[in-house]
């Protein structure tokens, strides 16, 4: 099983596992057994300020690993360099194995799923369109999409599928928001702060996705 979750929190899932070997995100095995390695990686928005000095870290394969910290201290600084969305001034991160962002490590891409702390979905879109759109995106065919969106909807107790995301409530968009992290199956899951801290069911409810074999 070479998957994780990071909450801010890292899941690596037994994903690979339990889907279809022409999936374009299962992550070959690796005799390190390492999801995420985090090496002496710095960072700063201006020079006089450091926001991460040679930080290390290591989240093994199968585990939840969640990065606690006061605010400000860097936790999404660190997340945005581990996604590939954001590039340490030193240092260096490999995913399974492959260095981040080289032709052999699926982050950034379909390796990862990250639901952000604040909201990153369409207003004005349904939300099967919005879940058709991030499948499309992650290089699912409609069969897969049409059964991931069947499987998510009555898993996380999604709302109706037809109904725009402006109409929703909070809850119900982050469990929209939660769906389209896990849509492709990926072997990284990454979790804001706030699903874990506002949405207990939900995340109980992942844990159980993640490694029951269920999938």
């Amino acid at each position: 099983m070479n998957t994780a979750t990071m909450t801010t929190t890292i899941m690596n899932p037994a994903f690979a596992n339990h889907h279809s070997e022409k999936s374009p995100v299962a992550p070959k095995a690796t005799a390190a057994k390492v999801a995420v390695s985090c090496t002496d990686i710095s960072f700063s928005y201006t020079s006089d300020k450091p926001v991460l000095t040679k930080l290390s870290m290591t989240v093994p394969q199968s585990s939840i690993y969640s990065l606690l910290g006061a605010s400000s201290s860097g936790k999404t600084t660190l997340i945005k360099i581990i996604t590939g969305t954001l590039k340490a001034s030193s240092g260096s991160v490999t995913i399974f194995g492959q260095k981040l962002g080289t032709s052999g490590c699926s982050v950034p891409g379909t390796g990862v799923g990250v639901m952000p702390q604040e909201l990153a979905i369409y207003p004005h879109f349904s939300v099967a369109s919005t879940l058709r759109y991030f499948g499309r995106l992650n290089r699912l065919s409609e069969l897969q999409i049409s059964e991931r969106i069947s499987y998510l909807r009555e898993y996380l107790e999604l709302p109706d599928t037809g109904r725009p995301v402006a109409t929703l409530s909070g809850g119900q968009q982050r469990r929209v928001s939660l769906a389209v992290a896990l849509l492709h199956s990926p072997a990284l899951v990454v979790l804001g702060e706030t699903m874990i801290h506002s949405h207990v069911k939900n995340f109980l409810k992942l844990f159980i996705f993640f490694y029951s074999g269920f999938r």
